[in-house]
């Protein structure tokens, strides 16, 4: 699969086929990777047949991630909408959506026009329970380490509490930590905590920044929250190899940048949220960018430079999903991917309207806009 994708990121289209071809007769459902690579390859070169064969093996294999089941099944549904296949194409489309926290799974729940089923209650914290927690000295101590952004020993803390022994204290533990707004460990949580009713809590897997930028914000406070869910997953003192630091992990030099040669504590939540929230409104103004969501997401990941470059290599290819499933680098395709879905059920848990996510679903063509503060508008533009 690797080969086939270096051909295909190297426009080589029909190699990357052949390559994909070979990969996927011989391991057929073992190898999910290289029929989604074949089914792009043959996207490209407008053989929707053998787009829809190659996406239908991929989300139907079960070696494939919940992300490349509900990427290929929406693909093959695209190939067999192109072929006119309308019972296809929804069968796949069904499939795609079962998996709504995915970026295609919720594009695909859009285009079925479906009501979406996102948990926002919170479970009830007893009030005996609370008492018990606040007296437990490794639920303390990991609030916290949390608060020094040692997120791994707080959760062996919590693992010792007792509290994470069936799915009642659990429960309570979240309802705890969600009242403490600690959206670190609310996240990690999450992940792990289940209603009576056998259903996640996603007021816990997307929880809200508790600390908001110094002057109040500029853009909308869901790109910003889905922004740091990806980049730090809400631990203020994160630092990544390259030197990226805090909620919205940015380098210094961009802080720098952005506050006029002032040091700045990336490290300190608001002041990080204040310079990064600059730094977002500093892309979408960008001529690359012109207010472009998807644009945005990359020069963010990889840099303006990069978008720039890109652009340039890709200028023929006006399907705002297929541009990200070209760019070379898998790192940035994935995190645009999930800033996006972040993004957008941020908008539904905020009770806001998705144009951006209901233009990609329903291929519309004309530019539409997401309204973020009163001065800002973001927009998105299809190509």
């Amino acid at each position: 699969a690797s080969i086939a994708q270096s051909y295909l990121i190297e426009g080589k289209t029909q190699k990357a086929f052949d390559v994909a071809r070979a990969s996927s007769d011989r391991s057929r459902h073992d190898a999910p990777e290289a029929a989604w690579v074949g089914g792009l390859a043959a996207w490209k070169m407008n053989n929707y047949e053998e787009a829809a064969t190659f996406f239908s093996v991929a989300a139907n294999s079960k070696r494939a991630s919940v992300w490349l089941k509900s990427g290929s099944a929406f693909w093959a549904a695209r190939s067999f909408g192109k072929m006119g296949d309308v019972q296809e194409a929804n069968h796949y489309m069904e499939i795609a959506a079962k998996h709504p926290r995915t970026f295609y799974g919720l594009i695909a729940m859009r285009s079925l026009d479906r009501d979406y089923d996102f948990n926002w209650d919170k479970p009830e914290l007893k009030h005996k329970h609370k008492k018990s927690l606040e007296g437990s000295a490794n639920v303390q101590d990991a609030i916290a380490l949390s608060k020094t952004g040692n997120i791994p020993e707080a959760l062996t803390k919590l693992g010792k509490s007792g509290w994470l022994d069936n799915g009642y204290k659990q429960r309570q533990l979240l309802a705890y930590i969600l009242d403490k707004e600690i959206p670190a460990l609310s996240l990690h949580l999450g992940r792990m905590t289940k209603s009576d009713k056998g259903d996640f809590y996603d007021v816990a897997l997307y929880p809200e920044a508790p600390w908001g930028p110094d002057k109040g914000y500029e853009v909308d406070s869901a790109l910003v929250n889905a922004l740091i869910r990806q980049e730090s997953r809400f631990n203020p003192r994160a630092k990544n190899a390259s030197g990226a630091s805090g909620l919205m992990q940015l380098m210094p030099s961009t802080a720098s940048y952005m506050a006029k040669g002032i040091d700045v504590a990336l490290t300190h939540p608001q002041t990080n949220i204040s310079v990064g929230q600059k730094y977002v409104r500093h892309l979408m103004m960008d001529s690359n960018i012109n207010n472009d969501l998807f644009y945005m997401a990359v020069a963010y990941n990889a840099g303006p430079g990069n978008l720039a470059r890109w652009k340039k290599q890709y200028k023929d290819i006006d399907d705002p999903l297929l541009f990200i499933e070209s760019i070379p680098s898998s790192e940035t395709r994935a995190f645009v991917e999930r800033v996006m879905v972040n993004y957008w059920i941020y908008r539904i848990r905020e009770g806001k309207d998705n144009p951006s996510l209901d233009a990609v679903a329903f291929d519309q063509d004309e530019e539409y806009t997401d309204i973020s503060a009163p001065e800002n508008v973001l927009q998105f533009a299809s190509n």
